[in-house]
């Protein structure tokens, strides 16, 4: 009986050893590839002879004093391409967060103002609250109410630029990213955090 005992307990410990080592393994490969997913769009993207009309810059926290650091790295990531070709409409997409002093949009479009960007080549959409809706109501602005897949700039930070991408094409946008750099202090919370947000929206996309 006694032996019974011992033996059954060490299959249970067996088991549950395997069931862990599987969980573990799952969990190991979700990361890696969400890591690779990342690193496919850490860089700028290049539109060779593509004429783009349009560019969108994500929303970040808005402080007291201004815009974040990371919002302020993606749009002086834009500044360069707005002064190179006067045509491009920028739609800044951001809602106003309740410990916000205004809405991102309005943060943005103040800031591309005072670096000599004229205002009736802004477009502000503040009613976004993630990059989901950041995209969907970006996409509204434009008034587009067809199938028509538009081309546009995506400005965003480089750990982002997976994510973004791939909620774009679903809005009927084809990005080329403009990847804002993250300081490397930065890198490990934004780049975990970044990992939960693919996991999820690769389970229910």
């Amino acid at each position: 009986m006694l032996n019974c005992f011992f033996n059954l307990n060490s299959t249970i410990l067996k088991m549950l050893k395997k069931i862990v080592a599987a969980f573990v393994l799952f969990g190991l490969m979700l990361i890696t590839t969400s890591g690779i997913l990342i690193y496919s769009k850490w860089s700028d993207d290049n539109p060779k002879y593509e004429k783009i009309q349009y560019l969108i810059i994500l929303g970040a926290k808005v402080r007291q004093e201004g815009v974040s650091p990371t919002l302020q790295r993606r749009l002086d990531k834009t500044l360069p391409v707005l002064k190179k070709d006067t045509n491009i409409i920028v739609i800044v997409s951001g809602g106003k967060g309740d410990d916000e002093p205004i809405s991102e949009a309005k943060a943005m479009s103040d800031y591309l103002i005072a670096k000599g960007i004229k205002p009736s080549r802004i477009l502000s959409e503040d009613q976004s609250f993630s990059t989901e809706e950041n995209l969907h109501y970006s996409r509204k602005k434009l008034n587009i109410h067809n199938n028509q897949t538009i081309s546009i700039f995506l400005s965003t930070s480089n750990y982002h630029q997976y994510r973004a991408q791939k909620l774009a094409a679903k809005f009927g946008f084809k990005s080329y990213g403009l990847a804002s750099s993250t300081p490397t202090n930065e890198l490990p919370f934004r780049i975990g955090r970044e990992m939960v947000a693919i996991m999820k929206m690769r389970v229910t996309q």
